[in-house]
């Protein structure tokens, strides 16, 4: 799901190694309309539950369901058969609903600490009331959110805060926590993370957007499959746009072991995807870079290619001593 992954620059402050600069005074957040399909979201439990269980993918699906903004908008549906469910082993062994799947982002956006910053989101939801949470997850802390009552329509729902830390990342979804309700579903769309200490008119965080994903949860392949990625890409202006896309894939010791370009034209309006074989032909763990008319994005993509187990028990047991 969300990772935070550490990076230390010498003796000074710590820093995120996945890391969206600011770009001027608009949203921070990257396919925050979910044109791109899921790419670049994971979701995190808004309740702490135990420290060794993160969610470990988005929970919910993009659909084409009376969007807000755009076509897409993300929808999470929880009740009976369908909660995330954590499990673990230690100290006490625990098997317990997921009931706040909140969606995030994958990475973190820059801030600057002390200055106030405004957080959106355009909600709708199957029953009026159906309570949602808003919020970040400072750098290095803890949650930091508002809880929201949703209806059936679209509304927009906003989280002010200061910035105490040099990034976050952002927080949206059901919490179902202390609901009476056996079930709800809410659709998520036009998220926003901008300066400031009012919500200006949505708008993504860049015109033309690139996402990468796979189909495959963990990203893991197996020995003698084609190893694939998917390249979304969205225009939200009015003219039509061209983006060079070169994908560069490397290895455990980042040696380069493979590189795929295209080119991808798009009307305005309109978002498409397409699927890139990587041509990898052996086994070993893979990264993946996206360099958009020679600039590397953000993020990255990281796969394996591993031999299928064909048994039908595991040589694996309990990941612990006893």
């Amino acid at each position: 799901g969300v990772l935070e992954e550490l990076a230390v620059h010498g003796t000074g402050p710590r820093h995120p190694a996945r890391l969206f600069r600011a770009a001027g005074d608009g949203n921070r957040v990257p396919n925050s309309s979910f044109e791109c399909g899921p790419a670049g979201w994971g979701s995190e439990s808004a309740a702490y539950i135990t420290w060794g269980t993160p969610m470990d993918r988005l929970f919910g699906e993009v659909v084409e369901d009376g969007a807000f903004d755009g076509r897409r908008c993300l929808k999470i549906s929880l009740g009976a058969g369908s909660w995330p469910v954590v499990n673990f082993d230690c100290y006490e062994p625990i098997r317990t609903p997921v009931k706040a799947p909140l969606a995030g982002n994958l990475g973190y956006l820059e801030l600057t600490p002390g200055e106030p910053y405004m957080l959106s989101a355009y909600l709708r939801a199957d029953e009026e009331g159906t309570p949602a949470r808003l919020g970040i997850r400072p750098f290095g802390q803890w949650l930091k959110s508002n809880k929201v009552q949703v209806g059936r329509e679209w509304k927009r729902y906003t989280f002010p805060f200061t910035a105490g830390t040099n990034a976050c990342y952002v927080l949206v979804g059901p919490d179902m926590t202390d609901a009476s309700r056996a079930a709800c579903t809410l659709w998520v769309d036009a998220i926003q993370l901008e300066p400031g200490p009012a919500a200006r008119d949505y708008a993504p965080r860049r015109a033309v957007e690139i996402g990468l994903r796979t189909a495959r949860p963990g990203n893991i392949f197996f020995d003698g499959e084609k190893p694939a990625v998917i390249l979304s890409m969205a225009n939200a202006g009015k003219e039509s746009a061209t983006a060079k896309v070169e994908l560069k894939v490397t290895d455990l010791w980042d040696q380069p072991v493979g590189t795929e370009g295209l080119v991808l034209t798009l009307a305005g309006g309109r978002s498409m995807e397409k699927t890139v074989d990587l041509g990898l032909g052996k086994k070993g763990f893979f990264k993946v870079r996206a360099l958009v008319d020679g600039q590397e994005l953000p993020f990255s993509l990281r796969l394996a290619v591993i031999s299928k187990y064909s048994g039908k028990d595991s040589v694996f047991g309990i990941n612990h001593a006893y």
